[in-house]
């Protein structure tokens, strides 16, 4: 029991304690009457019968999940028994390494899982929504205002809410009309998020300890709550330090996806909610993942974006040809060629069904997927559900390096006694993908670069922008300090500041010395741009 049931359970004792004093107190005999007695029968000693009775506890499965391979096994129970039962060992079949054998239990007294995984149910979720009145109301009229809408033959040019969006105009239900056209039905449309924090603290070279939350938010509410805490739905915490990598989310996914599987094809019936008595079937679809772009590709098993040959997740442009470097400037998007959904989850699943970890690796290197169970969902489209998060792109993104990169405003900044000369010039520079990062193990051995060489990266960008002016400029001391940093570290700097400056590949001349000279070059041009003007 934790610290806070104990605590909880205690004052609930307390209560229970003072009610029986002030009764007693008000007797001549001291003792209460028979009233007080059942009165005081009433109240609960312990927290555990609080949200039972008042059913303010949902419904959970905690799962136990593999430290090692991530496969998770539900708990099952003897009869007349409330005691969860677990496997001792993972029997996860490993392609390529055999079974996994990952112990899963404590090995203690009471055998409680190593890594447990807490899953809420999305029924009692959609159970609490629909006890209130004013909530059921807004379901159903999200659904009813768009269908008026569209039988109005309204389009609006300005889209405020998802359900003004084209997608929801189109998106057909399991019946095969129109998924908002719910008759007597609810139906309710679904955002999955699943985004992974720092539980140690975010700093640039803290402690990296990664803890995800998975968690879905219902569109058919208004704006002004749906994002909520209060209104929205936590599916589980995935449990830390390290992320699941690759395909080991799907493991933490399928329990929901196996409900939402439920909740599409047959629905789920509710005896009794707040405007229907007699009760009413409710169904439901996940119709936007929203995510970082690292974690939106994983989650629904598409390349990274950094993939050489798909990194797009809409449309089947790849580089190659004359002038692809200019078609990736051309945003008329009703001009791509999409990419076909039945093709993707064909080749999704012929890689779940590989029998060797080769042919995998072709399939993803060919086609830039792999199976996610997010395949289970017969509407599931990740051309069109999967979204960018605005906020990982702009707050996270933009603002993050701008402060960091560009501002400089890092703890490692904040040297005492000694004073920083402000930079020669302002260049953005850019750096590695780290180690703990998603995309790290698609990028190419030659683009993988560990911390203490991003570090010395991000030196060689603080040498070449240290001279103030060219009086200042020591060409001779820049070369030495230059040639003190490693040759790989020099490449991509100058790959990324002058691609056209590298060495051919067969130059007999020294290559580290070269790129050295190279870059001296590059920022020689730079001060005296800023000391004479162009």
């Amino acid at each position: 029991m934790s610290a806070s049931r104990r605590g909880a359970d205690c004052i609930m004792a307390m209560i229970s304690l003072l009610v029986g004093v002030v009764f007693g107190h008000g007797q001549l005999s001291g003792s209460m009457n028979t009233e007080q007695e059942f009165i005081h029968s009433q109240i609960p000693c312990r927290i555990s019968d609080v949200l039972q009775n008042f059913n303010l506890d949902g419904k959970t499965t905690t799962y136990a999940m593999c430290p090692s391979c991530h496969k998770g096994y539900a708990p099952s129970f003897p009869p007349g028994s409330s005691q969860p039962i677990y496997p001792d060992c993972c029997d996860n079949v490993i392609l390529g390494q055999g079974v996994c054998g990952q112990a899963l239990l404590d090995g203690g007294t009471d055998p409680q899982p190593l890594k447990p995984f807490i899953y809420h149910h999305v029924d009692d979720y959609i159970g609490s929504l629909l006890a209130r009145e004013d909530l059921e109301r807004n379901i159903d009229a999200a659904c009813d205002d768009l269908k008026t809408s569209i039988d109005r033959g309204e389009n609006p040019h300005f889209v405020h809410d998802v359900f003004q969006a084209t997608f929801m105009r189109t998106f057909s239900g399991p019946d095969q009309k129109l998924f908002i056209d719910r008759g007597v039905e609810g139906r309710l449309a679904f955002a999955l998020c699943v985004d992974n924090f720092n539980v140690e603290g975010s700093r640039t070279r803290g402690k990296y300890a990664s803890t995800g939350m998975i968690s879905l938010a219902c569109l058919n509410l208004p704006c002004s709550i749906r994002y909520k805490p209060e209104y929205m739905f936590l599916v589980g915490l995935i449990p830390g330090p390290s992320e699941p990598t690759e395909v080991a989310i799907n493991y933490y996914l399928k329990p929901m996806v196996d409900d939402m599987v439920v909740l599409w094809e047959r629905g789920v019936h509710y005896s009794r909610t707040a405007l229907y008595p007699n009760g009413r079937t409710v169904r439901g679809a996940i119709v936007m993942q929203v995510c970082d772009l690292p974690g939106g590709r994983q989650i629904s098993g598409l390349a990274a974006s950094s993939h050489k040959l798909h990194f797009c997740s809409i449309c089947k442009f790849t580089p190659g040809g004359p002038s692809w470097k200019e078609n990736l400037a051309k945003y008329d998007y009703g001009r791509w060629d999409k990419k076909d959904v039945e093709e993707l989850r064909h080749h999704a699943e012929r890689w779940r069904d590989a029998p060797t970890i080769q042919d995998r690796s072709s399939i993803f290197e060919e086609y830039g997927v792999r199976y996610s169970v997010l395949w289970s969902l017969p509407y599931w489209d990740p051309t069109r559900h999967l979204v960018v998060d605005p906020m990982h792109t702009v707050l996270l993104g933009l603002v993050e390096n701008h402060f960091r990169s560009v501002l400089k405003l890092t703890g490692n900044t904040g040297n005492k006694g000694r004073e920083r000369r402000p930079p020669a010039f302002d260049h953005f520079f850019r750096t590695p993908i780290p180690s703990k990062h998603p995309d790290y193990t698609n990028l190419q051995p030659d683009k993988q670069f560990e911390e203490k060489q991003i570090q010395q990266i991000e030196h060689i960008h603080d040498l070449l922008m240290a001279p103030l002016n060219c009086q200042d400029f020591d060409k001779q001391q820049l070369f030495t300090s230059l040639m003190r940093t490693m040759k790989k570290c020099l490449r991509f700097v100058l790959e990324d500041v002058d691609p056209s400056a590298l060495p051919k590949p067969n130059s007999e001349e020294d290559i580290k010395r070269s790129y050295c000279e190279r870059l001296i070059q590059w920022v020689s041009s730079l001060i005296f741009l800023v000391d004479h003007g162009p």
